[in-house]
């Protein structure tokens, strides 16, 4: 009798830690953000790292996005510096550089700095006294030979981003919980690179990004978002859409004319 009922406490005990277990989560929709990060890969044998830094303000509400970067190589030596824009709305993307700017197409939707929802909770830490606690966030991908694993740490409060980063394991090491409901289409949040999107890309040997400076809202949404001089000019210009939309209907009045025995085109 005794046994099974402390068998019964300890199931119940157990229940109610699995209940309070933190979830996934999203930040707020409007920050800006400054994010340190380093990354280290193989490139012709040999081990390079890679150092950015971005200073970045994030618009959910509206679907915009800009970073302006400074990225450091360890090889080169040379610190290059640029701001891009993203136009999700229009579906355009704008990186300014050296006083230039080119105009991209974006191929893919925004996507909210969500940790992913088949994310499983690791723990949790405190920093400082305690006063600010972030919760970890894991998820493994099997590739072939090897492990794929990202961390997420966010704020326990407001669910601030705080920390994120990618490494490998050996192959074969990957519970079944920590890749349960992955499709192979999951599409991740990154730090500020968004060309990043699939899990089954080629990805480098490790990344690390620490958050810092964060400040909730976008005061001066023109600096962020507002498109310089030397950007302007390009919308003035046809798109690429625009460009093979032209292409086609040329093509076919010229096969309609030449169609027609009375005009012959040469």
């Amino acid at each position: 009798m005794v046994s099974y009922l402390s068998t019964t406490l300890l199931l119940a005990c157990l229940a109610a830690v699995g209940a309070d277990e933190p979830t996934p989560c999203c930040p707020p929709k409007q920050f800006t953000i400054r994010i340190d990060e380093e990354t280290t890969d193989l490139v012709d044998g040999v081990v390079t790292t890679l150092e950015q830094q971005v200073h970045k303000a994030y618009d959910a509400t509206n679907k915009l996005l800009t970073d302006i970067l400074f990225q450091y190589d360890s090889v080169t030596g040379a610190t290059v510096q640029s701001k891009t824009i993203y136009l999700f709305p229009q579906g355009a993307k704008y990186v300014i550089r050296n006083g230039k700017c080119t105009k991209e197409t974006l191929h893919y939707q925004f996507l909210e700095l969500c940790v992913p929802a088949v994310a499983k909770y690791g723990h949790s830490y405190t920093f400082g006294l305690g006063e600010y606690s972030a919760n970890l966030f894991y998820l493994e991908i099997p590739h072939q030979g090897y492990n794929q694993v990202y961390d997420f740490v966010y704020g326990a409060d407001k669910c601030i981003p705080y920390q994120y980063a990618v490494s490998r394991k050996a192959a074969g090491t990957t519970s079944s919980a920590s890749s349960a409901g992955f499709n192979g289409t999951l599409t991740l949040p990154v730090p500020f690179n968004q060309s990043r999107l699939a899990v089954g890309a080629e990805v480098p040997l490790s990344i690390r990004a620490q958050y810092f400076d964060y400040v909730e809202g976008i005061s001066d949404p023109a600096y962020w978002f507002k498109l310089p001089a030397e950007c302007k000019q390009l919308e003035q210009q046809p798109s690429e859409k625009q460009k093979a939309a032209a292409k086609m209907m040329t093509k076919k009045l010229m096969a309609k004319l030449n169609s027609d025995k009375k005009f012959v085109m040469y």
